[in-house]
């Protein structure tokens, strides 16, 4: 038997078990236990593809019992998506258009997956000076988002929360695309300078916060690129001479994996294109048009062309469409963390 298939047979028993609950689940729970299912249903689908062994007895078993457990799966994907979306229709509107509009922003270019463009538009939106209109909403949603990903984070929470003094923090926020950083003392594009993909700088009188966002949708990290940009934070706190600086790295991708170093793995923090279209989608629940179309339409790019998350489609085909509206039912006040 495949080793991948061997090591899924207690979860495919549990699964396919005729066990009553003790308890009706939660609407939560319906909604976590259909995408563990689902995921085990393509993990024990990919490996009974890799087993060259499909006559023997015990992998004929299986695959009778996951065969009879797919409506099962089935039903209840549906059934937990249909349910998030009425509490969608009813409490996030706003996140809808966007999950279900086969229109996006960047597939008209041929750029829906090139890295500089999304760079570039995620910079632009973070900008409150920009004339999209969005003020700093953006901005307030992804301070929000660190806030709550990197455990005793105070900072980013309170410039995430609303309030007067607060939006005029984020207001005095310089965002730019594409930085050039210097390695060592190289700030002027030479050979010991970088291009750093989102550069956020805050400069208050006795204090400094930087911000770094190192965006790969599909290339990998290439030597010493993290620790170069690692570097010239530092470098750029020595020049503006604060004691009270701070800096926070932040690493996006599709799926939110870590870098590969083990050193960078310490300083940069993971973050996912599904947390970021949940915290882009939040900005624009009350924004004003045309921002919040032009800002929507980059979320579809986002779900669709990122994430390949379906518009449409049937059962298993849509269970991008419920981790989506579950992470954003999940960050509506009052939810259980």
């Amino acid at each position: 038997m495949d080793p991948s298939l061997q090591a899924l047979l207690p979860r495919i028993r549990e699964a396919v078990g005729a066990d009553t609950p003790t308890r009706e689940p939660t609407e939560a729970e319906a909604r976590a236990e259909a995408i563990d299912k689902s995921k085990l249903f393509g993990a024990v689908r990919d490996a009974l593809k890799a087993d060259d062994r499909l006559f023997a007895s015990e992998d004929a078993l299986i695959a009778s019992q996951v065969s009879s457990a797919i409506p099962r799966i089935v039903a209840a994907v549906t059934s937990a998506i249909e349910s998030a979306r009425q509490r969608m229709e009813a409490e996030a509107p706003w996140a809808l258009f966007a999950l279900e509009s086969e229109l996006d922003l960047l597939s008209p270019l041929k750029k829906e997956r090139q890295e500089t463009a999304h760079t570039l538009y995620l910079a632009y939106f973070l900008d409150s000076r920009k004339p999209h209109g969005l003020g700093t909403r953006v901005l307030r949603e992804l301070c929000s988002l660190i806030g709550q990903t990197i455990p005793g984070e105070d900072t980013f929470e309170a410039l995430g929360r609303p309030g007067e003094d607060n939006e005029r923090r984020l207001r005095g926020i310089r965002v730019s695309a594409e930085e050039v950083v210097g390695v060592g003392h190289a700030e002027s594009g030479g050979p010991d300078s970088r291009r750093c993909d989102v550069w956020m700088e805050l400069f208050e009188e006795a204090r400094s916060l930087i911000v770094v966002i190192e965006n790969k949708v599909d290339a990998g990290e290439h030597g010493d690129q993290l620790s170069a940009y690692e570097s010239a934070v530092w470098e750029r706190a020595r020049l503006r001479r604060h004691l009270n600086f701070e800096a926070r790295l932040i690493f996006l991708t599709p799926d939110g994996r870590p870098p590969g170093d083990v050193a960078d793995k310490r300083l940069w923090t993971p973050l996912s294109y599904r947390q970021l279209a949940v915290a882009l989608a939040r900005a624009s629940r009350d924004a004003p048009e045309p921002g919040r179309s032009m800002l929507t339409l980059y979320i579809a790019t986002i779900l669709r062309h990122v994430l390949k998350i379906p518009s449409g489609g049937l059962g298993l085909e849509r269970i991008g469409q419920l981790k989506y509206m579950s992470d954003v039912l999940n960050s509506l006040p009052g939810a259980p963390s």
